[in-house]
């Protein structure tokens, strides 16, 4: 039994790109969007840690009588790929008395929480941003975990929350919500393992 559970662990670890949709889909972790006709799917890879949101199209196959995924459409995209090419990331944290634009410049509101200071804070932070100049290399040198190139954290025991465009204008709202509430396409919204709400 202990042979067969050592081979089964590594199979799974041996996985090129191992992905858990199943335990994804299992939490109920799939949104069907039907105002913009997509289909939303939170992913972890435990190959790395990482995780992912992805909307795609459902197209009816006739010859098979079920539904195909499609991808690379309009309307379609990947968060974890989106965020890999975003430098300018909006990232707000609570240092303990307000909230602050959690950047590298920023870095003294938050010494007291991370528990460094001066360049390691500022380092630290940028890594948390998704920056990837103090990964661990295959030589052993950097300070943080390598992502292999992706950005958001794991997404497990987590559902993707859609918050669709308003129908009409909020009351009480002052002139920026009621100008812009009706005026912007659905945010989807999920809670990941890397410390943040995506």
């Amino acid at each position: 039994m202990v042979d067969a559970l050592n081979q089964a662990f590594n199979s799974v670890s041996a996985a090129a790109n191992a992905s858990q949709t199943g335990i994804a889909i299992a939490t109920g972790d799939t949104v069907l969007d039907v105002n913009n006709d997509s289909v939303i799917q939170s992913t972890y890879k435990d190959s790395n840690w990482s995780g992912d949101i992805k909307a795609f199209k459902l197209a009816w196959n006739k010859a098979s009588q079920g539904w195909d995924r499609v991808e690379g459409v309009p309307g379609t995209w990947s968060a974890n790929e989106l965020l890999k090419s975003n430098t300018n990331r909006h990232i707000f944290a609570y240092n303990g008395t307000s909230t602050q634009a959690f950047t590298s410049g920023n870095a003294s509101a938050f010494t007291n929480l991370l528990g460094v200071s001066g360049n390691d804070a500022q380092n630290l932070i940028d890594y948390v941003r998704g920056g990837s100049s103090n990964e661990l290399d295959t030589q052993g040198n950097g300070k943080y975990r390598a992502r292999l190139g992706d950005k958001m954290g794991t997404v497990v025991n987590s559902q993707v929350v859609s918050i669709p465009q308003s129908k009409q204008v909020p009351a009480g709202c002052g002139a920026y919500a009621d100008a812009s509430a009706t005026n912007r396409n659905t945010i989807y919204g999920v809670a990941s393992n890397d410390g943040m709400y995506h």
